[in-house]
């Protein structure tokens, strides 16, 4: 299967889960005949119905994936609410209900001459469990598998898990009630508390312990790894387990296997088209709306093997339908990944770098029109300075905008345009002798409220400050002036860091050493023309550089970074050679795995870069908010100059 150009396979057990099912099922049945006895023992090690040995192997699948879920990305739910609602419906308020509707009908009504009423019962029970819980861990490959965001995935996982905790009980007694199957409500309350609270409660605080006390890269690295093959023991040999005490229902009724499949199928099938195909009708991109019908069409088998144990006994019907349920679900989530690859066009495409370039002639400026949002500090005065050492090939037109806080100017406003008019008007000035077309607003308001205002009124393309003044701090700390303006950014914005040591020699250096931080998202690419166009007409020196979130990556798609360095790779060479092919002949690029806030404010302060070129927002879950974002870390912690480059639908 190629992903990105790059061929990818499923983990080796994950590849041929079908195969060990199988295996185990021929074990299993073969150590019910040889060793009877002992089976029989193993069924009587129980307590209050609860087979204790096969509780322990049950634990030891869960309690794995539960440790590897953030619940924290819960709070980045609300950022692209359509397709968490699809998500949500569709497992929750269709897929149970559905999976009744076609047990019921094939395994009670068309194979009634094959499947007595009794176990017929019993094989719907297990086919509800399988409905009533969304996969868990297996949807983050077919996530991969067809190109699916992986921070989006691990939402919609950590949000379902959490709905599983107060929907599973009363959703799975409804409809087995409705099919005449009845359960003690306490069983059943006792099986979730014993199946999900009890491992998603020591997974979440493991989890939240272990990394406080050993880090991310120890939690990772080596907790994580060491827990992988403890899962795939836990699950094959519970299912040897249960095959051992279902040898004679198999060996009395193979064909059964097969009939409980066929419901099990078209299931899967129906639910992916429901969930797929609302996607399309929402017009959600590719990336969110084959991971959101893939979770709702896979199983949380895990669970579902576990309470149909708990509920009705290792040699019930129910316990054989949901390990079925184990052995159909590679093959048919794999043709669902291929179906879903091949109909990628129908979703509105994936936009591509529109990179097309402004023609500038030489003496050309850069910018037409530039607004320098300034406090008459001695740092703006710099700023100003910064701006007039380039001239007419910066900008044509400039103003100078300084807009008094109505909170502080009350009272003082005659005080205030006698002292700093002159000064304004110095710097004014100083443009002119550089060639600028320049003048000034001298005004009161709220600073960014009025900086926006005459940027939409007066058709500026560029937006200049400083981050040294009375009212800007070393930082840009939220609630200041500056940060208020870059939220609420329209047009790019030059951040122009002058350290009070360095003032007499503060530069943009545009034309020196420029770090470009992608993450290949829409803003990037907007932010990447930008980048070309300052690099090319000041022989700039680039570097590129994209960190790969290690919070995505660990430990769900782990197995896949080589695959990720060469996709990624690849995309980085394609946005040099677009530099190259521009006549910029210094051009490197700079891949990594990490944490990409820090990673970044590391880079630009550990490499004196002169200026950082980068978008406002990434491919993340906060399309329209600065706060919080990437690109607000390195505002307030980075010590270059920065050209932010907002995103525009």
């Amino acid at each position: 299967m190629s992903v990105n150009g790059v061929n990818v396979k499923l983990p080796f057990f994950e590849r041929y889960l079908s195969l060990w099912v199988i295996l185990c099922i021929i074990a299993g049945v073969i150590i019910g005949k040889i060793f009877p006895a002992g089976v029989n023992f193993l069924s009587k090690l129980e307590i209050s119905q609860v087979n204790i040995p096969v509780a322990v192997l049950i634990w030891l699948m869960i309690y794995p994936m539960m440790v590897q879920i953030d619940f924290s990305s819960i709070v980045k739910a609300g950022k692209k609410p359509k397709g968490l609602v699809v998500t949500l419906v569709v497992n929750w308020l269709i897929k149970p209900f559905t999976m009744a509707i076609f047990a019921a009908i094939f395994l009670k009504y068309i194979f009634a001459a094959f499947i007595n009423p009794a176990l017929a019962k019993e094989y719907i029970a297990g086919a509800i469990l399988l409905g009533a819980a969304p996969c868990t861990a297996m949807v983050f490959v077919w996530s991969y598998l067809t190109k699916g965001d992986p921070a989006y995935t691990l939402v919609q996982v950590a949000v379902n898990d959490l709905v599983i905790l107060v929907a599973f009980i009363p959703i799975v007694k409804f409809l087995l009630g409705v099919n005449q199957i009845t359960v003690p409500y306490d069983t059943l309350i006792y099986s979730t508390i014993l199946f999900v609270v009890i491992p998603l409660a020591g997974g979440y605080i493991s989890r939240v312990y272990l990394l406080k006390t050993k880090g991310a890269n120890w939690f990772e690295n080596v907790f994580l790894k060491a827990l992988k093959p403890v899962t795939i023991l836990g699950l094959l040999l519970t299912l040897i387990i249960l095959f051992a005490f279902q040898g004679n229902i198999i060996l009395g009724n193979p064909l059964h296997i097969l009939l409980i499949a066929v419901p099990l199928t078209i299931q899967t099938y129906f639910i992916f088209a429901i969930g797929y195909l609302w996607s399309k009708k929402w017009r959600l991109p590719h990336n969110i709306s084959s991971p959101a019908a893939m979770i709702g069409a896979s199983n949380f088998f895990e669970l579902s093997v576990a309470v149909a144990i708990s509920l009705f006994g290792l040699k019930s019907g129910a316990a054989l339908a949901t390990v079925v349920g184990v052995l159909t679900e590679v093959p048919i989530m794999l043709s669902l990944v291929n179906f879903s690859n091949k109909t990628r066009h129908w979703f509105e495409p994936e936009k591509k770098i529109a990179f097309e370039p402004v023609k500038i002639e030489k003496g050309e400026p850069m910018w037409e029109k530039v607004l320098i949002a300034t406090d008459l500090s001695k740092a703006s005065g710099e700023v100003v300075d910064c701006i007039a050492h380039y001239g007419k090939s910066f900008s044509k037109e400039a103003k100078l905008a300084h807009i008094h806080s109505v909170e502080t100017a009350g009272g003082i406003k005659e005080t205030l345009e006698n002292v700093e008019r002159p000064v304004i008007e110095a710097q004014v000035e100083r443009l002119k002798a550089a060639g600028i077309a320049a003048s000034y607003s001298f005004g009161y308001g709220i600073p960014f409220v009025e900086i926006n205002r005459l940027i939409a009124d007066e058709g500026y393309k560029l937006l200049i400050l400083g981050s040294h003044g009375k009212s800007m701090a070393k930082e840009i700390l939220l609630g200041s002036v500056s940060d208020s303006i870059i939220r609420n950014l329209k047009i790019p914005a030059f951040l122009i860091k002058c350290p009070p040591s360095k003032l007499n020699t503060c530069a943009f250096g545009l034309s020196g050493n420029i770090l470009f931080p992608t993450d290949f998202s829409d803003n990037a690419k907007i932010a990447f023309e930008v980048l070309a166009n300052v690099a090319s007409q000041y022989k700039a020196k680039v570097t590129l550089y994209h960190v790969q979130d290690v919070n995505i990556i660990f430990p769900h798609l782990k197995h896949k970074l080589t695959e990720f360095n060469i996709i990624d790779k690849k995309r980085l060479d394609a946005l040099k050679q677009l530099l190259l092919d521009r006549g910029i002949k210094d051009v490197a690029t700079k891949l990594e795995t990490g944490h990409p806030k820090q990673a970044i404010i590391n880079e630009i302060n550990n490499n004196k870069y002169n200026l950082v070129v980068m978008g406002t927002q990434g491919r993340g879950w906060i399309e329209e908010v600065f706060i919080g974002g990437i690109a607000h870390a390195v505002v307030r912690k980075s010590n270059s100059s920065l050209l932010l480059v907002p995103y525009k639908k």
